[in-house]
């Protein structure tokens, strides 16, 4: 009998909030890690599947990572379509249909570089931690940047701030614009701003851009009423 499970991202991209541990639930949880796989050090146990699209953290798109338990596979009804049994693709070495080449060429360089470069995915969460914290240390000191998400759900990897007028936040885009920061705008349905710091961006180009903000924030002089 196939069990129950909940479904979670354990990241949201739009609203910048993360789950920093995996919540206690009766049943096993299924994990969409796709913005934050190989970004920080889990504790699977919680977990009946993982899985994770690579263009985030660990490659590019056209790849999906899956980690999943065994006893859900040994257990998952016999008429699933074959294309959508995992134990097709396991016993296939994931190639039951032509694989994307290039796209796991590159994820296999980029594992490299995790491991042998940075040193393995614990020096690769506590990058994360110094760029997120730095970032959020910064906008939370500044009167003219306010971030929404409270402080034990705000991502590591997307963080969202805004500005107090609409003609601030016009000046600081195309600023941030003309001075070779692009991406900075949030998601369309939200509004606002969002930096994205997934793991191939350094602690050096979060410091450039600290550096701006503050610029910008010292020229508007903006302090909030009380």
């Amino acid at each position: 009998m196939f069990c129950a499970t909940k479904h979670l991202s354990t990241n949201n991209t739009v609203v910048g909030t993360q789950f920093h541990n995996f919540p206690e639930v009766p049943i096993p949880i299924v994990a969409d890690m796709s913005s934050d796989f190989l970004s920080k050090v889990i504790d699977p146990s919680p977990c009946a599947c993982i899985y994770a699209h690579a263009q985030k953290n660990v490659g590019l798109s056209g790849v999906t990572a899956v980690v999943i338990r065994k006893s859900i596979l040994e257990n998952s009804p016999d008429d699933l379509p074959e294309l959508l049994d995992y134990r097709t693709h396991i016993e296939r070495k994931s190639n039951y249909h032509t694989p994307p080449c290039f796209s796991i060429y590159m994820m296999w360089h980029i594992l490299r570089w995790i491991e042998e470069d940075i040193g393995g995915v614990e020096a690769m969460e506590k990058i994360n931690r110094q760029k997120s914290s730095a970032l959020y240390d910064f906008i939370d000191a500044t009167p003219l940047f306010d971030c929404p998400v409270d402080l034990g759900s705000r991502s590591r990897m997307n963080v969202v701030f805004t500005l107090p007028t609409k003609s601030l936040e016009e000046q600081f885009i195309q600023k941030a614009f003309a001075s070779g920061l692009v991406g900075v705008a949030g998601h369309r349905t939200k509004g606002g701003y969002r930096v994205s710091l997934y793991n191939a961006v350094t602690l050096d180009a979060v410091k450039n851009l600290i550096e701006f903000m503050d610029k910008f924030a010292q020229k508007t002089n903006y302090q909030k009423s009380a």
